[in-house]
């Protein structure tokens, strides 16, 4: 190559993202706040509207007070409830459980991890 690369019409520089809604990111953070849903489940694996967070319920599971089959259909419902699913119409949640369920009976690593799951490992 003979030099660096030159940029060919447009603006000259990009703006510092520190210079994009207002500088500090208050507005991004509040922009990305207002699509939150109340009831998702954050990072930390807070509970849902489903009842108990995925961490409980593989405490729960770990335990034995749960059995796999009952964290399975729990995990099928944080799902259905999950803000993508929302937006579903009836219809629509209807084929997306039986979308799941039927990979869940039917896919070999899923069934291969529900093995897993039964064992304890």
């Amino acid at each position: 190559m003979s030099g660096p690369i030159r940029k060919v019409g447009g603006t000259t520089g990009t703006p510092d993202v520190g210079d994009v809604g207002g500088g500090d990111g208050e507005a991004f953070r509040a922009s990305l706040d207002a699509t939150r849903p109340a009831d998702a489940t954050n990072a930390t694996g807070a509970a849902t509207s489903t009842g108990l967070s995925t961490t409980e319920l593989a405490s729960a599971l770990k335990s034995g007070a749960m059995e796999p089959s009952a964290v399975i259909d729990r995990l099928v419902e944080k799902a259905l409830s999950a803000p993508a699913a929302q937006g579903l119409t009836d219809a629509g949640r209807l084929e997306l459980e039986r979308a799941l369920r039927s990979a869940l009976a039917e896919d070999p690593t899923l069934l291969a991890l529900q093995a897993d799951l039964g064992r304890g490992a």
